[in-house]
């Protein structure tokens, strides 16, 4: 999230639409479908860094409808 946050993406965009409290522009939809083939990369990536007790945090928020 942070290198699309670089790329122009609002910050923590993901979040606040989850929490339905933020509007994205049409770019912000851009940059976050691009970003979403990169997720599995991403999960790998942090594994890894945590088996090598150098991972940072992933977080996951779900709510019942």
């Amino acid at each position: 999230m942070a290198l699309l946050a670089r790329a122009g993406m609002t910050p923590s965009l993901p979040f606040h639409l989850l929490k339905r409290n933020a509007k994205a522009r049409p770019a912000d939809w851009a940059l976050l479908a691009a970003g979403i083939p990169l997720a599995p990369l991403a999960v790998a990536l942090e594994i890894a860094a945590a088996a090598a007790r150098r991972g940072g945090t992933v977080a996951a928020v779900a709510a019942r409808p």
